[in-house]
């Protein structure tokens, strides 16, 4: 089958079943960080298998059973950067790999730290995966990362590339509440619903569109930037470097937007002054 086939089925499949994944999800979200919890201290990359169960209450999985089991395991690729510090709470970057790997670009891992931002990505979960399931795992890593270490939750970002990207940017229209920002990387599906609540949704956070000058997806990533854009978001950046294909982002480009990110969420969250 054709990557478009597969894609044409992955939004059909994402149109029928939303309203039920959205009442999940709202069902199933963490509980607010407390000032009693104990977080774990480990540092580094380290790939982490993690039993559903214990990142959701198994009585809230209802509407999941056809995605996962309470007793299924997730295989998490985890980066926390060394300079880690609970009393400088950082951010928490969830990537959506098109691949079958979470292992984020080498030249990356400098910028979380440089950044103050937790990276975590479900292996196994790339494009061949089924949406939901993908979308699913964006939200459960998020709950994960914030069980595990204090983080700031006004800082959590949604990123992917390619094809998830594509699931990225639906997890930002459909799942309201959980992610402040995102960076969508060469694809994005323009929002589908009511627009007039691209604002009101969205209105707070910071949002990144890149894409090649040669990239195949341009058309689609430019003009959901312009749909955010025309809505009135204050945070919205395009970026288009020259010469680029249907590839990850280079070193300095991906530095651009993390930074465009974090400046625009502010160091506390909830937009810079």
């Amino acid at each position: 089958m054709r990557l478009f086939h597969r894609l044409i089925i992955i939004l059909i499949f994402t149109t029928l079943f939303t309203a039920l994944f959205i009442a999940g999800v709202a069902a199933a979200q963490a509980p607010s960080q407390t000032s009693g919890q104990t977080f774990t201290e480990a540092v580094g990359k380290f790939e982490k298998d993690v039993r559903v169960g214990d990142i959701i209450d198994p009585k809230t999985l209802g509407p999941f059973s056809k995605i996962y089991k309470a007793d299924d395991d997730i295989s998490f690729h985890i980066y926390v950067p060394p300079n880690y510090d609970p009393e400088n709470p950082p951010g928490v970057f969830v990537y959506i790999s098109p691949s079958k790997s979470g292992k984020a670009a080498g030249n990356w891992y400098g910028r979380f730290e440089k950044e103050n931002f937790i990276y975590i990505s479900a292996n196994k979960a790339g494009n061949l995966v089924p949406g939901h399931r993908r979308m699913l795992n964006a939200v459960l890593a998020a709950q994960y990362v914030s069980a595990q270490y204090k983080t700031n939750p006004d800082r959590t970002v949604i990123s992917g590339f390619s094809g998830g990207a594509r699931m990225s940017s639906l997890v930002v229209e459909n799942i309201p509440g959980i992610f402040e920002a995102g960076i969508f990387m060469g694809g994005a599906i323009e929002w589908r619903g009511d627009k007039s609540k691209i604002s009101e949704r969205l209105g707070g956070g910071a949002y990144v569109f890149m894409t090649g000058s040669a990239d195949s997806a341009k058309g689609e990533v430019q003009a959901t930037y312009k749909q955010y854009k025309k809505a009135g978001l204050k945070h919205v950046k395009f970026i288009s470097p020259r010469n680029i294909d249907h590839e990850l982002p280079r070193r300095q480009d991906f530095a651009a937007a993390l930074s465009f990110i974090s400046q625009s969420l502010g160091p506390d969250g909830g937009g810079a002054n």
